[in-house]
């Protein structure tokens, strides 16, 4: 594979970690260069964001991940954060609470409340009241599947694409 030898290669020439992310095959007269370039891109700067240093990848390896990188997708990406993410931050904006953020660190923390309360500065009874409000907010069977994994995914794609220029 391409990316391989080329990841091989730099690692060899540079002496340094190389990141590197192909695109599909294009035809350059079709326009689609761009296109592919941008996939490539964005699937690197996901890399990074997941402190990989290293790594040779092809953006059809990371295909779950299409809709932060493919453009185009940009509609669906805000569609499903919108969907997924949209009550708890518009709480949080209305309230002046932290959901997002409890419920981010909840399952960064295994879902295991006192945890959780010691990584956000706060006693574990805030924390189960804002697991409660969370559970107003989102409905009863927010922890339940498929919708903890629509959420946990939410807020993955959500710290990646809020703030970043990549996806403009």
């Amino acid at each position: 594979m391409v990316s391989r030898e080329v990841h091989k290669r730099l690692r060899r020439e540079l002496g340094i970690p190389a990141l590197v992310c192909a695109s599909r095959a294009v035809d350059g007269a079709s326009g689609a260069v761009c296109d592919a370039l941008t996939e490539a891109r964005r699937c690197a700067t996901m890399l990074r964001g997941l402190g990989t240093e290293s790594r040779a990848v092809t953006t059809n390896e990371l295909a779950i991940f299409s809709l932060l990188f493919t453009p185009g997708r940009e509609h669906e990406m805000s569609l499903f954060l919108e969907q997924t993410l949209g009550p708890l931050r518009r709480y949080d904006e209305n309230q002046k609470a932290q959901l997002v953020d409890t419920v981010a660190a909840y399952f960064a923390h295994s879902m295991n409340v006192a945890k959780t309360a010691r990584a956000l500065f706060v006693h574990a009874n805030t924390v189960v009241k804002r697991l409660a409000r969370i559970a107003d907010v989102l409905g009863e069977d927010w922890q339940d599947e498929p919708n903890v994994t629509r959420l946990r995914v939410a807020l993955l794609f959500h710290s990646y694409v809020e703030g970043s220029p990549v996806w403009e």
